[in-house]
């Protein structure tokens, strides 16, 4: 599945959740113990491969995000030549980050870290019930997280902070 698919009015998806990774380096950094299932999420992910095999006929553009969700999405819309919206109410979260943005409002975590291997994907609107059954199929949750428009560019509903996802 190319980056380059992407076709105004099709819904962006994301499996699993994301930010977990970043969430796990952070609190190595600050010297705070991370729980286990965190320590997992960031040194051995799970590649999604039964979801990517599934959704070769579904999905017009796909990507795993391994710079950061703002970065690795930006690729399809670069690729694509199109632009996307996005809400971050929308996106994926451990209970964990959940409560963590919650009290600090710090959602560069799953905006812009890296690491999570989970697919960010887009499809037509009407195929929206296939991707429910491929989910059901393959055990992954999968979120909506916006639509691809015409603007080129990325806007993040209730983000308004600075974009510092990995750079290569």
């Amino acid at each position: 599945i190319k980056r380059s698919g992407a076709q105004v009015g099709d819904n962006i998806y994301v499996s699993g959740e994301i930010g977990n990774a970043a969430y796990c380096l952070r609190k190595i950094k600050e010297g705070l113990k991370p729980q286990k299932t965190e320590l997992i999420k960031l040194n051995r992910p799970l590649p999604r491969l039964e979801l990517g095999s599934s959704l070769i006929y579904v999905a017009s553009s796909c990507i795993d995000i391994s710079d950061g969700l703002e970065q690795d999405l930006g690729h399809i819309i670069n690729a694509s030549k199109v632009g996307a919206v996005i809400a971050v109410k929308d996106l994926p979260l451990s209970k964990n980050l959940a409560s963590y943005i919650k009290v600090s409002g710090d959602w560069e975590l799953p905006l812009c870290g890296g690491d999570d291997y989970e697919l960010c994907f887009t499809a037509p609107e009407n195929l929206d019930s296939t991707i429910k059954e491929i989910a059901k199929t393959c055990n992954v949750r999968i979120t909506k997280i916006g639509v691809i428009n015409d603007s080129k560019r990325l806007k993040i509903d209730g983000y308004d902070g600075d974009i510092k996802s990995y750079q290569h």
